[in-house]
């Protein structure tokens, strides 16, 4: 589970953009192209090599638990 405030670029914008359609209890599968995810960069650490790779496409299953207005 993660927790986070929208639009405040905590998550790649392919999550946020499927999850602004989601109501709470929804689930979905998520196909998110590189261009929406981590692009042409991946997420690679010196030493340890990619967590994921360049260009890659990701799949999510989601579970839109709860929606709460921050209290900021």
């Amino acid at each position: 589970s993660i927790v986070f405030r929208m639009g405040q670029r905590k998550v790649i914008p392919g999550l946020e953009l499927a999850l602004s359609s989601m109501k709470q209890g929804g689930v979905r599968k998520v196909i998110v192209p590189p261009k929406l995810a981590y692009g042409d960069r991946g997420v690679c650490l010196p030493e340890k090599g990619c967590l994921v790779p360049p260009g890659e496409t990701l799949e999510y299953d989601l579970t839109l638990k709860r929606v709460a207005i921050s209290p900021i």
